[in-house]
């Protein structure tokens, strides 16, 4: 038997919830807790033929890298981490409640941890894929306790020139204080690249923007 990885997305085509099924399971109504899109372009696979362990990996994998909303460590769904355990339970509100308030602000156990490093083991996104995520971790601000947790982890760790502070000086000479270098690029039009060796002391000047002083990110 086959099995596969699969999202449900917003109108803006983020993931707000990720499953692991066979058959007509990724078009069921029953254990989960949202419903699924009525639009079908909002529902789609994220990885195919797969055997159940390895079905069960990727769900953790791509659970981990969208992070909670129950948590606060991201924007799904999920009340699990996904894998091997939560196929098929379906929990009470009121269970559920209480384990999120106990997992609130604790450390993934290291089986948990362990899991979700076995499933990045020869993992291979489909583009659309590829492009979600991509475009999640470019707009994902982490709290520092999700760095620790992702970090832990050894997956969708946030590269940290993402979130680095700096100043630079804007072509009408005004010194300007940003966060997250390429959000800022993209915000004001700017080269990444060239903004970044702007702050490296690499390079002196890009559209007019130069640097405030050599090195200034932290």
């Amino acid at each position: 038997m086959h099995y596969y990885t699969y999202a449900y997305l917003r109108e803006d085509k983020t993931p707000y919830y990720i499953g692991k099924g066979n058959g007509r399971r990724i078009y069921g109504k029953n254990g989960r807790p949202c419903g699924k899109p009525k639009d079908k372009s909002r529902i789609i696979y994220l990885k195919q033929n797969l055997t159940e362990r390895e079905a069960f990996r990727h769900e953790i994998y791509m659970i981990a890298v969208f992070g909670r909303k129950d948590l606060g460590t991201g924007i799904l769904h999920n009340k699990t981490d996904g894998g091997e355990g939560s196929s098929g339970v379906v929990k009470s509100d009121e269970t559920k409640l209480k384990i999120s308030k106990a997992l609130k602000g604790k450390k993934r156990p290291q089986n948990v941890i362990e899991k979700i490093k076995k499933g990045r083991t020869g993992i291979k996104h489909t583009e659309q894929t590829k492009q979600i995520i991509k475009e999640k971790r470019a707009n994902q601000i982490f709290t520092e306790d999700t760095r620790k947790k992702l970090s832990e982890a050894h997956i969708g760790k946030p590269k940290p020139h993402l979130y680095k502070q700096f100043q630079i000086i804007n072509p009408e000479g005004k010194v300007i204080d940003g966060v997250g270098i390429r959000k800022f690029c993209n915000k004001n039009n700017l080269n990444y690249d060239n903004i970044r060796k702007i702050l490296n002391g690499t390079q002196k000047k890009h559209k007019g923007w130069t640097a405030y002083k050599k090195k200034i990110y932290k």
